[in-house]
């Protein structure tokens, strides 16, 4: 320590050495600030014995001395210890010996943890509390005793009642966990369900999530963790708590007043919340939503999934994001998932005045099949993952018969795939063949990778990737450019026919006859995985936003040209722009003119009319009351539409 007074006392700290020993002293010095020695003085000898840990120790806090009976009890234990990690222990005891017990880790030197423990079913006076402290491989560090403990039975009294209490009635979404409060009294051993339903009036609604439990006898307040999870939300909700018997019993037990609240429609943004896979089609309606124009949603969630998955969707012609983090490793297996916009034969029910064409026979189809993406992934997206759009083609249009599945890769991150069907790969019963390659009229030149079988019954499924689209280093986060695609659908299964037909390997007779059942853009995050050059792609994650799609119907009402028609020099200018811009374009329309502003989230801020459809239509728009940020903006008159991003400064 520095001292600048002519004369005092100073104390210092220094450690004791860490080997004991009889020959140690202390030596104390006087330097001056350049550490010239001023003075020195040598103390007495000083002995270093072995130290002592602090003893192990556990003790019962407050333990009460009188419980009911079949029951669980909370039990407070302070412990000390001297090892790295251990395990506290709690358990009450009878003349028989060890009863029920719970026990936890603790890795703190010191500390108190809260444990739960079943009390005894049997009244009585002679059970005791033993709170234990234990090494992590069960070796004994403490135990406290604690006698005398009484066991009684619980005598009911009152009425069987529920009540809702301290519940947010906040909106709810399709996935939604609701924290639901319930204080109760019971007379005798009870089920509490809570539920909630598409209406506030519970007659003939239909219940979209629920969660149970089974109490004695009792008075007290709960908590039940409540999952929308097997339907969407009304206009208004009702959550309700029922009673029921104990037991395998389903009767319910009259109370009073059957308490609820009402919660209105959250904004529409899903949450995964662990929903399977199932195997038989009866998955797609967890999330299955009609976006207008014939658009709907799907997925597809691998058993196993791990991480959190995120989406909304809004109408078409707005923006729908998902948000995803897969936390599977190269251990669990594949892992991903597939969210689906699409346009598909088993909608036709929903839809039953309007012809959409599917499924319908290649042969039938004269016309270009033109679909279109416009997207953008979120800062530090990555990992393993594509976009694509699939068609699904079948040999007489039941999906359950032979089909294949022809996946048009419009971004791809999972490394150079290619190799292993080059070389001709079997792996596991399934060949990988790369058939042949062509130039689309996009630009673009598709390999025709084979899988025969395909994974999930196919007859083979086709992964049609062009090389200019693969991420250089799939390591890297995802570009945030914007990504824009344009696959006809039509010319991609006509020469990918034409390559299989041609192919001096095993063929799939896949022809003309063949219908499409169905055309959908897909979004995939996969799970780590091999790059086929040794090293590992990381677990997908990120937002990607549909900033706009098209899917054509497979009937022909328009002429080839009306498919996917563009403004005819449109303008939009200032661009960056303050309180206003104005577009133009030099078209002629028969349809107003509609404009549409929409925050990169997908929120519609402003919608406009404009009737003039006349040549050199010029309009301005306010946005004075909007904030500065990034917006997309639609602008629609009849087949006519295109979307530009804006920037608000």
């Amino acid at each position: 320590v520095q001292v600048t007074d002519d004369s005092g006392t100073v104390t210092i700290s220094v450690p004791t050495p860490k080997i004991a020993g009889t020959d140690y002293y202390f030596q104390a010095q006087l330097f001056d600030s350049g550490w010239g020695h001023l003075a020195t003085e040598d103390g007495v000898t000083v002995i270093v014995e072995d130290g002592s840990s602090e003893p192990n120790s556990i003790t019962i806090v407050n333990p009460p001395t009188t419980v009911f009976a079949d029951r669980m009890i909370d039990i407070t234990l302070r412990y000390k210890k001297n090892v790295d990690a251990a395990y506290a222990l709690i358990r009450f005891k009878g003349p028989s010996g060890n009863l029920e017990q719970s026990f936890v880790e603790v890795t703190e030197d010191a500390g108190e943890v809260t444990l739960s423990v079943k009390s005894p079913a049997t009244v009585g006076s002679d059970y005791s509390y033993q709170a234990q402290l234990f090494t992590k491989d069960w070796g004994h560090l403490a135990t406290e005793n604690v006698e005398g403990i009484t066991v009684e039975e619980y005598i009911a009294s009152g009425e069987n009642t529920l009540e809702i209490v301290d519940t947010s009635t906040d909106p709810i979404n399709n996935g939604t966990l609701r924290e639901v409060k319930v204080k109760y009294n019971l007379l005798q051993t009870s089920k509490i369900l809570v539920e909630v339903r598409d209406n506030e009036v519970a007659a003939g609604s239909k219940k979209i999530g629920e969660v149970w439990v089974e109490l004695p006898p009792g008075n007290d307040t709960i908590s039940l963790d409540l999952i929308v999870d097997n339907g969407w939300p009304g206009e208004t909700n009702r959550i309700q708590a029922i009673l029921f018997e104990g037991g395998t019993s389903w009767e319910t037990i009259p109370i009073p007043e059957i308490p609820y609240i009402i919660v209105g429609k959250g904004d529409g943004t899903i949450t995964y919340r662990g929903q399977p896979y199932l195997g038989d089609g009866s998955q797609n309606k967890y999330f299955t939503q009609a976006l207008g124009e014939g658009y709907y949603t799907n997925y597809y969630i691998a058993n196993g999934w791990k991480g959190p998955l995120k989406m909304k969707f809004g109408p078409y012609g707005s923006p729908s994001w998902i948000e995803y983090e897969n936390q599977n490793t190269i251990d669990d297996g594949h892992r991903e998932f597939d969210i689906k916009i699409q346009k598909f034969s088993w909608h036709a029910d929903k839809e039953p005045n309007v012809d959409r064409g599917y499924p319908k026979a290649l042969k039938d189809i004269d016309f270009p099949l033109n679909t279109t993406l416009e997207g953008q992934w979120s800062p530090g997206s990555g990992g393993k993952g594509q976009i694509n759009m699939t068609a699904w083609v079948t040999k007489t249009g039941d999906m359950s018969g032979d089909r294949v599945d022809i996946i048009v890769h419009a971004f791809h991150n999972g490394g150079k795939s290619r190799i292993k069907f080059d070389a001709n790969t079997e792996v596991d019963g399934h060949v990988f063949n790369n058939i042949g390659e062509f130039t689309a009229s996009n630009g673009l030149t598709y390999q025709v990778l084979r899988t025969l079988p395909g994974y999930l019954g196919e007859v083979a499924s086709y992964n049609l990737v062009p090389d200019e689209i693969i991420q250089e280093d799939p390591r890297a986060d995802y570009t945030t450019d914007l990504i824009t695609a344009s696959i006809d659908m039509k010319e991609i299964i006509d020469n990918l026919i034409e390559k299989e037909s041609n192919y001096a390997g095993v063929q799939v007779p896949i022809d003309e006859n063949w219908l499409i059942n169905g055309l959908e853009w897909t979004v995939v995050g996969q799970s780590e995985n091999d790059d086929y050059e040794g090293g590992l792609i990381p677990s997908g994650h990120g937002k990607f936003t549909f900033n706009s799609y098209f899917i054509p119907d497979l009937v022909k009402t328009l002429s080839t040209d009306d498919y996917n028609l563009k403004f005819k020099n449109l303008t939009i200018f200032p661009n960056p722009f303050t309180d206003s811009f104005s577009y133009k374009f030099d078209s002629d329309l028969s349809e107003p003119v509609s404009v549409e502003l929409f925050t990169m989230d997908g929120r519609k801020v402003k919608t406009i009319k404009n009737d003039d459809k006349s040549y050199n239509n010029i309009k301005t728009i306010n946005t004075s009351h909007l904030s500065s940020g990034m917006y997309i903006v639609r602008i629609t008159s009849g087949n006519v539409q295109e979307t530009r991003k804006l920037l608000k400064i």
